[in-house]
């Protein structure tokens, strides 16, 4: 297969990593499973349940606002633009938007194909 396009990259100022997630611990099977990517908007006052990651991993990367990140076992965790929260088979949390604007986050998981 031919491509057309550049054959070197450049511009890249930086490549940080983030943190990962050993898909080997989370679950036995992959064929049954699909990488799933969302935008989420929190309005002021909401909130997204308290949920448990049960072999779905996953990564919130916060783009704009700030959440409240409640996880068992840990003490609140305020996450702003640009933050991360990894989340691994046992992870129990919730999220909560106190502020006054809107919080924008992508969540990045690894889940069961029929779930949407």
């Amino acid at each position: 297969m031919k491509f057309e396009g550049p054959k070197e990259t450049k511009g890249i100022k930086n490549v940080r990593l983030m943190g990962t997630v050993a898909l080997a611990d989370q679950f036995d099977d992959v064929k049954n499973r699909m990488l799933r990517a969302r935008e989420i908007d929190i309005e002021p006052g909401g909130v997204i349940a308290v949920h448990q990651h049960d072999q779905r991993p996953g990564v919130a990367y916060m783009v704009s606002g700030e959440l409240i990140e409640h996880r068992v076992g840990q003490k609140p965790a305020i996450k702003k633009a640009g933050d991360t929260a990894f989340e691994w088979s046992g992870v129990t949390h919730w999220w909560e938007n106190k502020s006054d604007k809107i919080a924008r986050i992508i969540v990045v998981d690894i889940v069961l194909k029929d779930i949407q």
